[in-house]
């Protein structure tokens, strides 16, 4: 049975660190449960948070009811126009431009970023700790995926989506030092068949019988779905620009125009690592560790 793709967050904290431009959402535990039903999914190393069950938790709009990707303090990976990332975060970063997404009449599409494919690559894993620092400051180490579902625009429509986080040694042509897996098969390993599935809405119901609905066809499909993340991705100790980090993204059932996909500038992992849960929810949410930031390994 496939998993339902979800977002998560708990109880956010909005706050401001020095030389950081704007408001920072902090997500919470992953293991906490609103009426009965848990803020966080997990599948395989990640977990999720639908911005708009987070919005039916009353959690803040200002953090949650957000545009997504182009024009934020975001890194665009996938997207439409291919977007460029020049001058993106508080320090005004350049990182490789996004994946160019198909639109209509593609069925399945599958593209890699941060090896170079794409203009200005490839992305070194330096580089984004840099970035994390500039946005959040001091600490952050743990990277957070933002998606916006631009395909389920009508009742029964859904989307398929797998994914993969590697980190590779380019002093050790290229191979994979570290690994992370969103897929339907909870084992750490990616397989690219295990496909997780997006849904148009979905209807879950609390211990109080209320209900609360995930929508991921809001205004239009304006505004972020989920936020995802990898408790396990702490990359300190790949602080070089020996490394590189490389996300690998595959869709199938595109039907309506395309999704985005973007590392997020906003929001940040919260400090305590989630234990293993039976969550009464299916999908992704994700959660951080904010170790110290250790010196680089290379330059």
């Amino acid at each position: 049975m496939k998993k339902i793709l979800f977002l998560f967050a708990a109880s956010i904290l909005s706050l401001t660190f020095i030389n950081t431009a704007s408001a920072v959402v902090v997500l919470p535990d992953p293991n906490a449960e609103f009426d009965g039903i848990a803020y966080a999914s997990k599948i395989d190393d990640f977990y999720t948070f639908p911005a708009s069950l987070m919005l039916e938790f009353g959690l803040p709009a200002a953090d949650w009811d957000v545009v997504a990707g182009t024009g934020g303090l975001d890194v665009i990976l996938y997207n439409g126009p291919g977007s460029s990332n020049i001058g993106v975060g508080t320090g005004a970063f350049t990182f490789e431009s996004a994946i160019d997404a198909p639109g209509a009449g593609t069925s399945t599409f599958s593209g890699i970023w941060g090896n170079g494919v794409q203009v200005n690559g490839p992305v070194t894993v330096a580089k984004v700790l840099d970035y994390l620092e500039a946005q959040f400051g001091p600490g952050v180490t743990v990277p957070v995926f933002n998606f916006d579902s631009h395909e389920p625009n009508s009742s029964g429509e859904f989307l398929n989506v797998v994914g993969q986080v590697k980190i590779l040694d380019t002093t050790n042509s290229n191979a994979v030092a570290a690994s992370w897996s969103l897929d339907n098969v909870n084992d750490g390993i990616f397989d690219p068949t295990a496909w997780v599935t997006v849904p148009n809405t979905l209807v879950l119901t609390g211990d109080s019988s209320a209900t609360y609905t995930i929508d991921n066809n809001r205004s239009g499909n304006a505004r972020l779905d989920y936020s995802v993340f990898a408790p396990t991705m702490d990359l300190s100790p790949y602080d070089s620009t020996d490394y590189l980090f490389v996300v690998d993204l595959r869709f199938d059932q595109i039907d309506n125009g395309f999704e985005e996909v973007y590392l997020s500038g906003t929001f940040t992992p919260g400090t305590a690592v989630p234990e293993p849960a039976t969550m009464s929810l299916f999908g992704i949410g994700l959660l951080g560790l904010a170790a110290s930031r250790k010196r680089r390994i290379s330059n």
